[in-house]
């Protein structure tokens, strides 16, 4: 599968059309409605509102950043973006957040490798140049796969995942069938 090969080109990951791939993981249509709206004209943007919605979209198409809320159907998702960032280091991760829980939001920057945290309510034009940053940023690591790799995660330890409800187990064990030679 795609998630194997970090250093394919720019084009490889780009419609017809020259857009950059856009993943909304959150489950409030409204935000993913907000989103597509505002960035139409400069992004393909698609959105899931489960974790089997985002495993089938990321499994199909080569996503360059997403933007997740922290919390999806009311359960924390920072061990699926580790997740992520373990299987593909150059995808650049936003997160809406409420700020809430300031350990969470240091351990998705420093842990996870999470590109920005935006707060949330979003401020769009905030939204915008972090977009277009972290798209800048994903084809550099695209181009430079060294940098790619100073960017990868561990994996979430077993012991850790006991405490994970079953639907993000069942994320867990769908990604790790998309391993290509590790």
């Amino acid at each position: 599968m795609f998630f194997g090969d970090t250093a394919l080109s720019h084009s490889a990951y780009s419609n017809t059309a020259g857009k950059r791939h856009l993943l909304v993981l959150d489950d409030d249509e409204h935000v993913y409605q907000q989103i597509k709206s505002h960035f139409k004209g400069a992004y393909t943007v698609s959105w899931a509102n489960t974790l089997e919605q985002a495993a089938s979209l990321l499994q199909k198409k080569r996503f360059g950043v997403t933007i997740a809320d922290a919390t999806l159907n009311e359960e924390n998702i920072t061990p699926v973006v580790y997740a992520l960032k373990n299987i593909q280091p150059d995808l650049m991760v936003l997160m809406l957040t409420e700020f809430k829980d300031a350990h969470m939001v240091i351990d998705l920057i420093n842990k996870g490798q999470v590109y920005r945290c935006l707060p949330r309510p979003t401020n769009f034009s905030m939204m915008s140049i972090s977009l277009d940053r972290a798209f800048d940023h994903h084809e550099r690591l695209l181009q430079q796969p060294i940098l790619a790799a100073r960017h990868q995660v561990e994996a979430v330890p077993a012991s850790e995942a006991f405490g994970f409800s079953e639907r993000i187990k069942g994320f867990f064990t769908k990604i790790k069938s998309w391993r290509i030679g590790k």
